[in-house]
């Protein structure tokens, strides 16, 4: 929950939103993706509507046949969405499409797409994220892409994103500059390679990378810091770090023998 200006914004996941309101958000969105693409030269031809919907639905139980082996996709995951809540409103009430302020939708897709070899099927895919120009500088789209990795049912996240951007992550957000202090951060982001560009309006050229992110030590270091702040409220700094630094020490010493 975030207060800016009088307004809170909540993050929630598109998947527990009402039916209806489900179907008119990714209307909404494939709308959007027009204004945003059309600075960049127009988007890509090849989506539709029907593609955004999709995203809402369970795949079908024989989504993947190989080796005569049917592979099962993990249960539908739109993606997170923010929404507003005005002065005088409450963060509860019922969203709606007019107060939306970020998202980031996508699917799950093969990871052998990816060329990593691994025991999980799939990977989620972000297919696209935007934040309302008022909203930026708030870090929502960490704030979403965090909820996604907690939330998926994949331990590998896909995306693209502008040339430059994990960089501006890793620096905005306490746990990630502890994990490149600690070295680990090698270890999340298993591929990294150039995806494409742009060129804006402005002639500006704008180039995009594609990102794959090994998300169960972030998934763990969120969790961990969220009971971190739970006993500290709770029992005290003190007592706290007694329990809590033990554990700690263990879990790094077990990651750093896995990894290596």
């Amino acid at each position: 929950m975030l207060d800016v200006l009088g307004v809170s914004t909540r993050v929630v996941s598109i998947q527990h939103l009402p039916t209806a309101l489900g179907e008119e958000l990714m209307h909404y969105i494939f709308r959007n993706e027009d204004r945003v693409w059309r600075y960049r030269g127009g988007r890509d031809g090849c989506e539709t509507l029907q593609q955004y919907l999709g995203f809402l639905r369970a795949p079908s139980s024989d989504s993947g046949v190989e080796r005569h082996v049917v592979v099962t996709k993990p249960a539908a995951f739109a993606g997170m969405a923010v929404f507003c809540c005005p002065p005088g409103g409450h963060p509860d009430d019922d969203q709606k499409v007019e107060d939306l302020v970020a998202y980031a939708v996508g699917e799950y897709v093969p990871l052998k797409e990816t060329g990593i070899v691994c025991s999980t099927d799939f990977a989620y895919e972000v297919v696209t994220a935007w934040v309302h120009p008022r909203f930026r500088g708030l870090n929502l789209s960490i704030q979403m892409y965090c909820a996604i990795m907690e939330k998926s049912e994949s331990s590998f996240l896909l995306c693209d994103t502008v040339l430059g951007s994990f960089e501006h992550i890793v620096t905005s957000r306490h746990l990630f500059r502890l994990l490149l202090r600690l070295h680990l951060l090698r270890y999340l982001l298993r591929k990294r390679e150039e995806s494409y560009e742009v060129i804006t309006q402005d002639g500006h050229r704008e180039k995009f990378e594609r990102l794959v992110v090994y998300t169960t030590p972030v998934v763990v270091a969120l969790k961990t810091a969220r009971w971190l702040r739970s006993a500290f409220d709770y029992c005290g700094r003190t007592h706290v770090w007694m329990v809590a630094a033990p554990i700690i020490a263990t879990g790094a010493w077990m990651l750093y023998r896995y990894w290596h």
